[in-house]
């Protein structure tokens, strides 16, 4: 049986996307938390709310902490729209190293199958020359 000869090959590409499928996981999970923040920031903001009561002073320090709610809202959705790029940025990376191993996955199969067909034909000649010594043999008179 021979090596297929791709096989180190292989076993980079095979590592390539392994290493690609943790940059991904690594971005859905910065992705997921940017989201959270972007919910936190939104609950921050809409929290900012004052009563009909409240004097000159605190209307000044309502309106400041909504300006920096406001703030921390757009840092939020700046930085959500970051890890969204950077995370189909690793998916294309991902898809890209993927098809690369099962490109040569599919030819390591190929081969696999050549060389089990090609040891069941050698198997198959060896056996069918057996029978024709046996079957000689008996012709001849001669014991098998």
């Amino acid at each position: 049986m021979t090596t297929f000869r791709l096989g180190g090959l292989l076993r980079v590409r095979k590592f390539e996307e392994d290493r690609a499928a943790v940059e991904l996981a690594a971005r859905t999970i910065e992705r997921q938390e940017a989201e959270e923040r972007v919910a936190a920031a939104q609950r921050a903001l809409s929290d900012q709310d004052l009563d009909g009561s409240a004097g000159a002073q605190e209307w000044r320090l309502a309106t400041l902490c909504r300006v920096a709610a406001t703030s921390s809202l757009g840092d939020a959705r700046t930085a959500r729209a970051q890890r969204e790029k950077e995370h189909a940025e690793a998916k294309g990376q991902w898809s890209e190293a993927r098809m690369r191993a099962t490109s040569l996955g599919k030819l390591a199969e190929e081969h696999m199958r050549r060389e089990r067909h090609e040891e069941a034909r050698r198997e198959q000649a060896s056996l069918d020359e057996i029978a024709i010594r046996s079957a000689t043999l008996r012709e001849e008179g001669e014991p098998a």
